[in-house]
């Protein structure tokens, strides 16, 4: 699944590279931002759990003042890991859930004009198949995170439930009394034209 996505996001990623000059005013562009920010931090976010859960460490990318990258590893006791593990798991169900919520479909809308006009037609065809892609993938892990989330958590079952009510108490609750409605008069205003006529 992850192979999968990180292949989407190439792709992606080699469009975004190769068409940024040309396309970055256009309407749809913003969209396919979005799209391109938010696949690389799921990945992110994925490569960040599997090393939490597989090492109990946490790399993380920093730049000197020359602009040379430099790695910081850190290790991390269980609880640090399991509280992290749980922090990471959160923010990726987050982004997952606002793609699948918010930016796909707006996206779909955006890509499908680049096919309406006609200009574009291979690039709009692509993007399209991309976010199908893209969709269905991150359905399947937002199943499996829901899954894992809800084997982690215990069932509540005191919750709250609400009051009891007759239905006597409904009838009155849907069809409350009829308000009085006062009538207004209307003045009949004269207007100049009908001075003019002598209507």
């Amino acid at each position: 699944m992850e192979a999968a996505l990180l292949n989407e996001y190439q792709i992606i990623h080699l469009i975004y590279h190769r068409d940024s000059n040309q396309h970055r005013s256009a309407v749809w562009w913003k969209h396919f931002n979005i799209l391109h920010r938010r696949l690389r931090t799921i990945l992110q976010l994925l490569l960040d759990i599997d090393e939490i859960s597989g090492k109990n460490q946490l790399t993380s990318l920093k730049f000197s003042k020359s602009h040379t990258p430099k790695f910081r590893k850190r290790n991390l006791s269980p609880t640090q890991a399991d509280s992290l593990l749980k922090l990471k798991s959160g923010q990726l169900q987050s982004v997952i859930d606002y793609l699948l919520d918010h930016v796909l479909g707006a996206c779909y809308y955006r890509f499908y004009s680049i096919i309406e006009l006609g200009q574009y037609i291979a690039l709009g065809f692509t993007l399209i198949a991309s976010i199908a892609r893209i969709r269905k993938i991150l359905l399947q892990m937002r199943t499996t995170t829901h899954e894992k989330s809800s084997d982690i958590l215990p069932e509540q079952n005191s919750q709250d439930l609400g009051e009891l009510i007759s239905p006597a108490e409904l009838t009155t609750i849907d069809n409350p009394p009829p308000k009085k409605h006062k009538q207004k008069q209307k003045k009949k205003s004269r207007k100049t034209i009908d001075d003019i006529f002598g209507f």
